[in-house]
């Protein structure tokens, strides 16, 4: 089978406008080698009736025509085009022309007649260049601006940052395990929490967040009952920050209390200094869960290498558990491989009895979903 060939970059249209076809010919023969596809139009009239359909990057007018002469039509090119490139060619030193070129139809240069070959393709070139780098420099005064709006709606939104809880309750009894914190915003403009992790690592801020949500968890953890646990969500950058193992950490006191919930992410490396950082977090007295088994390789990937405390099966599975025999065969096969090793289980996105009464007899060791409460603020009624 034969190679797709390449995609060729198109060529720069250049528009000619002389009333004086001789003079058309000879830009044709004097630029016949150029990269360019050249045009032609007699007057400014056809020529404007051309850029009607037609992209045009360059147009080179003469200044001495009939009806309109190439100073206004520029003019009105620069109106209608402001992105087309505009030379104008003059015969004489029309001082009034030059004035209306420059300071009406703010062409790229003034030339006069007879213009050699070299000296016309060397302006047509520069001037498509000049065009390239203020297209540059406009990209980039939009993508600052953009960041600077961005950098202040990430601001605005911090501060209406909270953490909601969600229950998860033993199978067995029914009774309160721990509490999964969960991230919320009530900024106008953050459509959920990946909305806001997005907007914060965008503008650079993902370290900050991280460690605001930490203080708002800490905070949580002081009005829960002594032996409840809460399990929290951690970015993969937060474990290769240095300032996460660091003694002003506010989570660090009360790690014995804590389950940190390794979030899936495409920067969740599993290297080298992914283990070490996970045993120093163990060496602290945090417990170690990977979210999601079930989703993906990665997701089984993490479980093989890091050996979690917990798992959390993916909600996926849980969906329609009651009446898809081969999600129930998976989910088992999963609950006995963590039970051989000793970790817990938890299943996600409980929302009926039937999946709760399935999971139960699958073994699974915690529950969490809608049915057994909502994310939502801690109440001592929680």
């Amino acid at each position: 089978m034969s190679a797709e060939p390449f995609p060729l970059e198109p060529r720069p249209r250049v528009l000619f406008v002389d009333d004086d076809p001789s003079v058309l010919g000879n830009v044709r023969r004097g630029l016949w080698r150029e990269s360019l596809d050249l045009l032609a139009a007699g007057s400014a009239a056809d020529a404007l009736e051309l850029m009607q359909s037609e992209a045009i990057d360059v147009v080179v007018s003469d200044e001495k025509m009939p009806n309109m002469g190439g100073a206004e039509f520029l003019t009105i090119v620069r109106e209608r085009h402001p992105d087309t490139c505009r030379i104008l060619l003059s015969g004489q030193a029309d001082v009034d022309a030059a004035l209306r070129a420059i300071n009406d139809a703010r062409v790229f240069r003034f030339l006069t007649k007879p213009c050699p070959p070299t000296v016309l393709s060397a302006c047509i070139h520069e001037a498509l260049q000049a065009r390239e780098e203020r297209r540059a420099m406009e990209r980039a005064m939009v993508a600052k601006r953009r960041e600077d709006d961005e950098r202040a709606r990430f601001l605005e939104a911090v501060g209406q940052v909270w953490v909601a809880v969600q229950p998860i309750v033993r199978a067995d009894s029914g009774m309160l395990y721990a509490y999964e914190t969960l991230a919320r915003c009530e900024h106008p403009s953050i459509d959920g929490p990946l909305a806001l992790f997005e907007l914060a690592t965008r503008v650079g801020a993902i370290g900050a967040l991280e460690q605001l949500l930490r203080q708002r968890v800490s905070e949580l953890l002081r009005m829960l009952p002594p032996d409840a646990l809460l399990f929290v969500n951690i970015h993969p950058s937060s474990v290769r920050d240095p300032a996460f193992f660091r003694a002003d950490n506010p989570l660090i006191p009360s790690a014995g209390r804590i389950v940190l919930e390794l979030v899936e992410h495409e920067t969740l490396a599993i290297d080298g200094e992914m283990l070490a950082r996970v045993a120093r977090l163990r060496g602290l007295g945090f417990r170690i869960a990977v979210d999601d088994l079930g989703a993906g390789y990665n997701g089984l990937n993490t479980f093989a290498a890091i050996s979690p405390d917990v798992v959390k099966l993916d909600m996926a599975l849980v969906r329609e558990l009651d009446v898809m025999p081969t999600k129930r065969r998976l989910v088992a096969a999963m609950v006995g491989v963590c039970r051989e090793l000793g970790i817990m289980t938890v299943a996600e996105g409980i929302e009926t009895d039937a999946q709760a009464v399935q999971l139960r007899a699958l073994g699974c060791d915690l529950l969490q979903g809608y049915l057994f409460g909502r994310p939502g603020r801690f109440s001592i009624a929680s």
